[in-house]
C-alpha cells in the first residue's frame, strides 16, 4: 500500500471512530421527518350578499354601404346614447369601450357570396351605481338606434368585507375538520405549520344576467323590472399542521 492510499484510508477510519465515539447512528442521522406527521384538511366559506351595482353590456352595430358611413352611423347612434344616459345621472367615467370593429360582411345566395356592405360596432359596459336604475336604463337606451343590450350583471362596488367573511368562514371549516381528525386519530395539533388561500380570483360575480335587444324592450308598454337577487362570494383555505408521531 503506498503512503497515499494508506493516509485517505486513516482518514476515513478516523471519522467513522469520531462518529461512533459521539454516539450518532445511522437511525439517529435519518430525517427527522419520521417522528413527526402531517395532516391537511381544506375548508370553504361562503357569505351572501345583495348587489349593488350593476353592469349593463350593449353594442352598437350599423351596417351601411360605405365603411364612413358605418362610421357615422355608429357614431351617432354613441351621441345619443350619451344624451340618455346623462339625462338619468350616468356620466361618460361610467362608460367602458370594451370593442370597436368595423368589418366586410357578406352572405351567401344560393351558391353565391354576396357583399352586403360593412359593418360597423362598438361594444360599451355601463356601470350603474343605483340599482334602482337599472330599469330605466334598459328603457331608455332602447331608443337608441342600432342597440342591442347583451347582458345585465350584478356585482358589487367593494368586495373587500365580503371576502373577509367568507376566508373568515373557510378558516374556520379547515381549522374544525382538522380537530376532529386530530380527536379520532388521538394525536394533538398545534398552530397550522401552512396556511394556503386557495380562493380563485373572481370576477364582477356575473350571477344573474338579462339578455334582450332594443327592440323587444320597445314592444312593452310597461318599464321594465329587474330583479338583482343576491350573490355568493366564496373562499377557500388549505391548512396544514405538523404533529409528533
Amino acid at each position: 500500500m503506498n503512503r497515499k492510499t494508506f493516509g485517505s484510508t486513516a482518514l476515513v477510519l478516523a471519522l467513522l471512530l469520531a462518529v461512533t465515539t459521539l454516539g450518532f447512528s445511522p437511525a439517529a442521522l435519518a430525517s427527522g421527518d419520521e417522528r413527526t406527521g402531517r395532516l391537511s384538511v381544506s375548508g370553504v366559506g361562503a357569505v351572501e350578499v345583495a348587489p349593488d351595482q350593476a353592469t349593463v353590456r350593449i353594442r352598437l352595430s350599423h351596417l351601411r354601404d360605405a365603411a364612413a358611413e358605418a362610421q357615422a352611423a355608429n357614431a351617432a347612434a354613441l351621441q345619443a346614447l350619451r344624451e340618455v344616459l346623462a339625462a338619468l345621472g350616468i356620466t361618460e367615467d361610467d362608460l367602458k369601450t370594451q370593442g370597436v370593429s368595423l368589418r366586410e360582411e357578406w352572405e351567401y345566395v344560393t351558391t353565391e357570396r354576396v357583399f352586403k356592405g360593412y359593418r360597423a360596432e362598438h361594444s360599451i359596459a355601463v356601470t350603474v351605481n343605483d340599482l334602482a336604475q337599472v330599469g330605466p336604463v334598459l328603457d331608455a337606451v332602447s331608443e337608441v338606434s342600432g342597440l342591442t343590450i347583451d347582458s345585465v350583471q350584478f356585482g358589487l362596488r367593494d368586495r373587500r368585507e365580503a371576502e373577509r367573511l367568507a376566508l373568515q368562514q373557510a378558516y374556520a371549516h379547515a381549522e374544525s375538520r382538522a380537530r376532529i381528525l386530530a380527536q379520532m386519530a388521538g394525536i394533538t395539533l398545534g398552530a397550522p405549520a401552512s396556511i394556503v388561500d386557495q380562493t380563485s380570483v373572481q370576477p364582477s360575480l356575473p350571477l344573474r344576467s338579462l339578455e334582450a335587444s332594443a327592440a323587444k324592450l320597445v314592444a312593452f308598454d310597461a318599464a321594465t323590472e329587474v330583479f338583482a337577487g343576491t350573490i355568493t362570494v366564496e373562499a377557500r383555505v388549505h391548512l396544514e399542521f405538523v404533529y409528533d408521531r
